[in-house]
């Protein structure tokens, strides 16, 4: 996800623009309990107090950090750009692939009581217009789709390397808006 999203951990991503912290990106990772809505809508679990995570203590979501970005990027009306998890099971192995979903805006946020009793944010999201929908036929069918490398900075100098990704279904993504092009 280099060039989508810089948090490794963390399922939300924000810069900060004129001193507030504005959300660019999320990762729906399964871990929360995300919902669908419909195929254009769904509801984002805020950030914090998962007992999914290791070394995490049950508490309630604040609204700081990646839940107020994502607050401020719905005053502001700024798109967040949405990555999903999906998980794979093949040949007894699993694994998990995570695929660009489009950019999308956050329409409302509250916060309810979740599962552990705890107080967590949610906030719906709806997904702009005009944007190609990326189906499961056009990841799954190899012939539609190119190889291509990436590097990767993160690796001791003397691990780094090219590597070979999978596939690739557009090569720029954010369709010239950023500086380098960001293949998905």
């Amino acid at each position: 996800m280099v060039g989508l999203h810089r948090q490794f951990i963390r399922g939300i991503d924000y810069v900060n623009i004129n001193r507030k912290d504005v959300a660019i990106s999320i990762v729906d990772s399964g871990r929360y309990a995300n919902e669908a809505v419909s195929s254009q809508t769904f509801i984002y679990v805020g950030q914090g107090g998962n007992p999914k995570i290791s070394g995490t203590r049950v508490e309630d979501q604040k609204l700081e950090g990646g839940n107020l970005a994502l607050k401020n990027s719905m005053d502001l009306g700024y798109p967040v750009r949405v990555i999903r998890s999906r998980h794979r099971v093949k040949d007894e192995k699993s694994d998990i692939r995570y695929i660009y979903d489009g950019l999308y805006t956050v329409t409302k946020y509250w916060q309810e009581r979740g599962p552990t009793g705890k107080f967590v944010f949610k906030f719906e999201l709806k997904r702009n217009f005009g944007q190609p929908k990326l189906t499961r036929e056009l990841v799954s069918q190899p012939a539609n789709l190119a190889k291509v490398n990436h590097y990767h900075p993160n690796i001791n100098k003397e691990m780094q390397s090219v590597t070979e990704q999978k596939f690739v279904v557009d090569y720029d993504i954010s369709q010239g808006k950023e500086k380098i092009p960001i293949p998905a």
